[in-house]
Order: structure tokens, then C-alpha cells, then sequence
């Protein structure tokens, strides 16, 4: 990986381009919020934080707050754990990569009508294997943005009614809006470890 700044203009430019598609299908931007029935029981706090409004923008936008958050950390203030054999700054970011890649797989497998069901995945086996603290800090955020504008894009090209399909993952039932809404909380539920135990 090289040792651009997170604001390549590359990846600014993708983010822009999947925000450009929200705009353009607003007609399809109200998601109502997934029943219990839609989502695993640990994801429930997830969907919580998701506040009410059109998703698909904040999608799109939140991640903004999230880079804001963590503009300007050095590689070694990155390298941060609050606690011993917690996650490090950029295992954290690491992570919310890795987890929003595996959930819009997960979203358009079931999307597209394949009712194969899906493994889970041990987030601390990924991150170990990973190594994201040998990762230049600008270079995990640049791919997070990338990751995101990914997902945006999935999700706005969707049809309303697509939403509510659903497939079997880590033996337990998910919709496809249940996907973004834990998507999105997900980043939330981070970014608030990162403010009250990282101190950003």
C-alpha cells in the first residue's frame, strides 16, 4: 500500500461518485427501520443507534464525522490500546473495513435472491491475522473510504423492495435492511469507543 494522504483525490472522487446516486434515486431513500425479526439479538444495539431520517445519506455522510475524528493521529498515537489486548486505533479502523466489506457481501448475496446461508466471521482472528498496526494510518483510512463509497454504491442501486429480502447468516435471520441499518450502527458504535475510551 502506499502512504497517500486518506483524502486521495482517487477516493474522494468514488465517495462523491456513490453519493451522486443517492441523489439521484431519492425516490427510493425511505428505509424503515428493521423489526427484531430482521437482525440478530447482539445486532440490536446497533440498529438502536441509527437515528431516524433517510439512511442511504447518512450512509454516505456519517463516515465524514468519523474521519474527522481521526484526521491528524500519527501512525504511533494510532498504535493507542485503552486497555491490555484491546485493539489499537488502526485495528479499530481495520476493523470497520473488514466488517462493512463482509456485510455487503452478506447484503447482496441476499439481495440477489441466494438463499445459501452464510458463515459468521471471528473479528479478533481477522484482526490479528491482519496486522493493521504495521499499516501507515493514512493508508487504513483511505481504504475505509473506499470501502464505504463500495457500499453506498451497493446499497443506492438497489429496488425498495429489496430491502426486505432476507438470507440466513451465523445461523440466525437478516434482511437486507437489517444489514444497513447494523452497517450503519456499527460505525456509529465504534466511533463513540473511539471518542469515550481512545479519547479522540
Amino acid at each position: 500500500m502506499g502512504t497517500g494522504t486518506f483524502d486521495d483525490l482517487r477516493v474522494v472522487r468514488r465517495l462523491e461518485t456513490a453519493r451522486t446516486m443517492i441523489e439521484e434515486t431519492s425516490h427510493k431513500r425511505f428505509i424503515p427501520r428493521p423489526g427484531p425479526g430482521e437482525y440478530a439479538e447482539p445486532f440490536r444495539t446497533y440498529v438502536e443507534r441509527v437515528p431516524e431520517g433517510d439512511v442511504l445519506d447518512l450512509l454516505a455522510t456519517q463516515i465524514d464525522g468519523t474521519l474527522r475524528l481521526l484526521t491528524g493521529l500519527s501512525d504511533e498515537a494510532a498504535r493507542l490500546r485503552y486497555a491490555p489486548g484491546k485493539w489499537s486505533v488502526k485495528e479499530v479502523v481495520g476493523h470497520l473495513s473488514d466488517s462493512e466489506r463482509i456485510f455487503g457481501y452478506r447484503a447482496l448475496r441476499f439481495a440477489r435472491r441466494d438463499d445459501t446461508p452464510l458463515p459468521g466471521f471471528d473479528e479478533n482472528h481477522y484482526v490479528a491475522a491482519a496486522e493493521f498496526d504495521r499499516v501507515p494510518m493514512n493508508d487504513l483510512l483511505a481504504e475505509f473510504q473506499a470501502v464505504r463509497a463500495s457500499t453506498v454504491a451497493l446499497f443506492s442501486a438497489m429496488q425498495a423492495e429489496w430491502f426486505e429480502r432476507s438470507g440466513e447468516s451465523n445461523g440466525r435471520t437478516i434482511s437486507v435492511r437489517g444489514i444497513l441499518y447494523v452497517t450503519i450502527g456499527h460505525e456509529l458504535h465504534h466511533r463513540e469507543i473511539l471518542r469515550s475510551r481512545y479519547g479522540l
